[in-house]
C-alpha cells in the first residue's frame, strides 16, 4: 500500500486489488455485525465500516495524487509520519476502536439522530488527528525562466604584457585570441543580454569590446571583484570568468584583499572561475621586480634627514645591474601648503 512509501505513486495492480478485496471485505462484514440481534456486535461492525471506508478513500487519494504528476511533473505529494508505519497504523485503529466500543454507550441514552452525529464528530477528529500525524505535503516546483547573466572581467594591466605564453605570445595577446576565437557563442549570448564584458586594471569599467594594448599600471583584483560586487545588485549572475595573470599589484588605496572579495561573493552563490596567462616562473629575458617593505617616517622635521628603507626582490634578474630610482612628486604652483623637498 501507498502508506510505505514517503512519496505516494500508483499502486500496482495485483496490490490495488488486494487492498480492494480487504476493504470490500470490511465493508461486508460490518454491514451484517451491524445488523444482528447481539447489540454487543455493532461497534465492532461500526469499526469494521469505517475501516472498510477509510481504506477505499486512501487508495482513490492514492490512485488521485499518483496519476498527478504524469498530469503535472512539477507537483509532488509526500508524507512523513511522526513515528513509524506499524506505530501510526497502530494508532489509528485504537483511536477507531476505542471510539467504536466506549462511546456509543455514553450517548445510548439521546436520540438516535443525535447519536449519530456525537459519533460522526468522534470519527472525523480521530481521522484528522491521524492524518495530521502523518504530515502531508504537497510541493509545487516553478520554473524559473529568467535568463542568467554571465560577467566575463579581462586584466588590462601592464603586465599582461609579458611575452612568457607559447609560441612567444604575450599574455595578453594570448587573451585576446581567446576571446576572438570564441566570438560567435559570445555575440549570440550578447544579442541574448546574458554576457557582460568589463575590465579590470586600475579600476573596474564596462567595455563592448576589448582594448587593443593593456594600459592600467595597476593590477587590483581585489577593487575590480569588490567593485562587482556592488554593481551585480539585485541581477541574476550565472558566473564570473576572472580572467589575467593572477597577480595583484596595487598601491593604496586601491589594496583590497582579493580573497576576501571573493569570499562575498561566494556567499552570494556565485561561482568564480579563473583563466591565467602567463608561466610559473619567468622565463628568458623575463624580468619582474617588486618593491617590497617600505619604510619611513610619517612626518620630517626641518634640517633632518628623511631616511628611506625597502627591500628589493628581482625574478629573473641574476648576474644583472639594476638601478633603482627614487622620484619625488612635486607639489602643484598653487598648492602653497606643500614645499618641494630637497635631494
Amino acid at each position: 500500500m501507498f502508506l510505505l512509501a514517503e512519496t505516494l505513486q500508483p499502486l500496482p495492480s495485483r496490490v490495488l486489488l488486494g487492498w480492494a478485496s480487504v476493504a470490500v471485505a470490511g465493508l461486508v462484514v460490518g454491514y451484517y455485525l451491524r445488523r444482528f440481534r447481539w447489540k454487543f456486535l455493532h461497534p465492532l461492525g461500526l469499526a469494521l465500516l469505517f475501516a472498510g471506508s477509510m481504506i477505499v478513500v486512501a487508495l482513490s487519494a492514492n490512485e488521485f495524487l499518483g496519476r498527478l504528476g504524469s498530469f503535472i511533473p512539477s507537483s509532488a505529494f509526500s508524507v512523513s509520519p511522526i513515528w513509524s508505519w506499524e506505530i501510526t497504523l497502530l494508532v489509528a485503529v485504537g483511536l477507531w476502536m476505542s471510539i467504536a466500543f466506549l462511546y456509543p454507550p455514553r450517548v445510548a441514552h439521546l436520540p438516535r439522530t443525535t447519536q449519530r452525529f456525537l459519533v460522526a464528530i468522534r470519527y472525523i477528529t480521530a481521522t484528522l488527528i491521524v492524518l495530521m500525524s502523518l504530515r502531508p505535503t504537497l510541493q509545487w516546483t516553478r520554473q524559473d525562466k529568467e535568463p542568467s547573466e554571465l560577467v566575463i572581467l579581462t586584466d588590462i594591466s601592464r603586465s599582461m604584457t609579458i611575452g612568457d605564453m607559447p609560441g612567444g605570445l604575450s599574455r595578453y595577446a594570448t587573451q585576446s585570441k581567446l576571446l576572438t576565437d570564441a566570438s560567435t557563442v559570445f555575440d549570440k549570448l550578447r544579442n541574448q543580454g546574458v554576457v557582460s564584458f568589463k575590465e579590470y586594471g586600475v579600476d573596474l569599467k564596462s567595455v563592448e569590446n576589448l582594448a587593443d594594448q593593456p594600459t592600467d599600471s595597476l593590477t587590483a583584483i581585489g577593487d575590480a571583484l569588490k567593485d562587482l560586487t556592488r554593481s551585480i545588485q539585485g541581477k541574476k549572475i550565472a558566473s564570473i570568468v576572472l580572467m589575467g595573470d593572477g597577480s595583484q599589484r596595487s598601491l593604496p588605496p586601491r589594496l583590497e584583499d582579493p580573497r576576501q572579495a571573493a569570499r562575498v561573493i561566494s556567499e552570494l552563490q556565485i561561482p568564480i572561475h579563473t583563466v591565467t596567462f602567463g608561466a610559473s616562473q619567468l622565463q628568458g629575458t623575463t624580468v619582474d621586480l617588486m618593491l617590497e617593505n617600505l619604510r619611513t617616517s610619517p612626518i620630517v622635521f626641518v634640517k633632518n634627514r628623511a631616511v628611506l628603507e625597502s627591500s628589493l626582490r628581482a625574478l629573473g634578474a641574476a648576474g644583472r645591474e639594476l638601478t633603482v630610482q627614487l622620484l619625488i612628486e612635486k607639489p602643484s604652483p598653487d598648492d602653497s601648503s606643500k614645499r618641494t623637498l630637497q635631494p
